[in-house]
């Protein structure tokens, strides 16, 4: 816990970012609060820098549900 395993630079916004991690399929979901945005990175080999793609949306969210 001294150090990050990783670190990689999402984006420049100050919103908060939901993330949500699918253990079936090892995705990792980042959404941004005031952002309408969503980013899908794939987790392999115990690191997410597999960067998959995202959904844009011209309007800011202001929460998210995950099912």
């Amino acid at each position: 816990m001294d150090k990050p395993i990783t670190t990689t630079l999402i984006d420049k916004a100050s919103g908060i970012l939901y993330p949500y991690f699918d253990s079936d399929l090892e995705i990792m979901y980042l959404a941004g609060k005031g952002d309408g945005n969503i980013r899908y990175y794939e987790y392999t080999d115990g690191q997410f820098i597999n960067y998959l793609n995202d959904f844009r949306s011209p309007f800011a969210a202001k929460g998210y549900g995950f099912m």
